[in-house]
């Protein structure tokens, strides 16, 4: 989640839209993790 909110190499923080909340951002990760067979929790 960290690397989605600040950013990692060329990607930029928030994916590029500074507009998103922190937990809207962790809601996404979440929801991509699960979706490839992942089973976290909120």
């Amino acid at each position: 989640v960290q690397h989605a909110l600040k950013g990692i190499r060329s990607m930029p923080a928030k994916g590029g839209n500074a507009s998103l909340s922190d937990a809207e951002v962790a809601g996404a990760v979440l929801y991509m993790t699960n979706s490839s067979g992942a089973n976290f929790k909120k």
